[in-house]
């Protein structure tokens, strides 16, 4: 068996999950791909030839471990060659954070806490609209034995994207500029070539 090690972290192993595959086979003929997690069988997929498939699978529940998770894919004939072209495994996340962070959707006006902070400095943000980003006030618990928390509450209307986080993985741009406004728009600066390049380059192009 060909085995694709899939890590999972702080899953809700009272909820359902689902494994998502694409299969492609290469050589001829009729395949049979038996398909495995964690040491034990979950389905059979047929392809025919160099056909094309996409499976969504349910997985049992208590199939899952915190960790490493392996899913195996084996033919059933010698010399059959199917390809894997893609593996998900989509599972139900408690609200504790990854290293730092979590992101989450929660309906709007819905609160939880969410844990697993290594200090209180904690930090939510409403990431729903990219364009939009806001910050949201919190109420941090006390620590715990999952360390500290924060209790947010989603606002505004229908499901909401947020994204809560430590100081440690709060990223910083590697330069910031202020935004030089284009003359194109004045008078006399008629141009049959106009050239779009970094600033520093703009000078080899004088010549022209």
């Amino acid at each position: 068996p060909v085995p694709v090690s899939l890590a999972v972290h702080h899953p809700d192993l009272a909820a359902p999950a689902r494994l998502e595959l694409g299969l492609v086979g290469v050589s001829s003929g009729r395949h049979e791909i038996k398909i495995g997690l964690n040491g034990a069988h979950v389905y059979s997929a047929l392809l025919n030839g160099q056909a094309r498939d996409r499976l969504t699978l349910e997985v049992p529940l208590g199939r899952l471990a915190e960790g490493e998770n392996s899913v195996t894919f084996a033919t059933a004939a010698d010399g059959d060659v199917v390809l894997v072209d893609y593996v998900r495994l989509v599972y139900g996340h408690r609200f504790i954070a990854d290293d730092g962070e979590l992101r989450f959707v929660l309906p709007a006006g819905e609160a939880v806490t969410v844990r697993g902070f290594l200090g209180p400095e904690i930090r939510v943000y409403d990431v729903t609209e990219p364009a939009y980003v806001r910050e949201l006030a919190g109420a941090v618990t006390p620590r715990e034995a999952q360390g500290f928390g924060v209790r947010v509450r989603a606002a505004g209307e229908g499901e909401r994207r947020l994204l809560a986080l430590a100081p440690s993985r709060v990223k910083a741009p590697s330069s910031i500029k202020p935004n030089e406004p284009s003359r194109w728009h004045e008078a006399g600066r008629e141009a049959t070539l106009a050239v779009i390049a970094p600033s520093s380059l703009l000078p080899s192009f004088e010549p022209l």
